[in-house]
């Protein structure tokens, strides 16, 4: 708190009704899914000139210290117990998979109908299929702009 936003009086009174497990909680715009939602809504509903999104992310994200900042990120494919702890910790998933199941290396499984089960499935259908394919022809909506 106050190394972070204890620099001005403006960042200050940004947190000042946060808890330190509330601001330690804040997440970088690139992996904050509200953050990307707003950024994607305001960007869809720019009419009249084009629109980028910057998002800050950081490679091997929520991976711990097996990957996380690393240029290693995608060639892992083991990750230590304190690894996998900081991982679930990091996705919230402390109420579904307990520090005794971690050496399991424990599956989790959404339950049928769940709202976490259905938004997967939707996805997929949307996405016309569980295996990706490839269409010669493009088949959303496009608009070229008159120059």
């Amino acid at each position: 708190r106050e190394h972070f936003f204890g620099k001005y009086p403006e960042t200050t009174a940004l947190v000042e009704d946060m808890t330190d497990d509330e601001i330690f909680a804040l997440r970088r715009g690139g992996h904050d899914p509200s953050k990307i939602y707003a950024a994607l809504k305001r960007a869809e509903e720019t009419i009249d000139r084009p629109t980028v999104i910057l998002a800050k992310t950081v490679k091997g994200y929520s991976m711990g210290t097996a990957a996380e900042g690393k240029n290693v990120a995608h060639q892992v494919k083991k990750m230590d117990l304190s690894s996998i702890i900081h991982l679930r910790d990091r996705l919230w998933l402390n109420d579904r998979v307990s520090d005794e199941d971690i050496p399991k290396f424990p599956y989790l499984e959404l339950g049928e109908g769940s709202a976490e089960h259905e938004y997967l499935h939707a996805r997929r259908q949307a996405l016309h299929g569980y295996l990706p394919q490839r269409s010669p022809n493009f088949t959303g909506d496009f608009h070229v702009p008159e120059l």
